[in-house]
């Protein structure tokens, strides 16, 4: 599973950074591990726990306040300047 799953998320994971900016990316980055066992699942046929469940909302729901954070910044800024 590492060698497929893990691989494959980090492959993604350095396209990215070749495509948006390193702030953006770095946002995303816990959602590998989310990627990596949503791949176990799929590929794997392994199954979900409560925790498991639990803790992705936590991370997802991290990243986007995050992201929307990051944006309400930005816009701040530009109004500054």
């Amino acid at each position: 599973m590492g060698i497929v799953c893990t691989a494959f998320t980090n492959i993604l994971w350095n396209r990215s950074l070749s495509m948006l900016p390193a702030n953006t990316c770095s946002a995303f980055y816990p959602i590998q591990t989310l990627t990596s066992s949503f791949l176990g699942v799929l590929v794997f046929h392994e199954i979900l726990t409560t925790s498991f469940v639990l803790g992705s909302t936590f991370i997802i729901v991290g990243v986007l306040i995050s992201l929307l954070f990051q944006k309400r910044t930005r816009k701040e800024e530009e109004v500054l300047v």
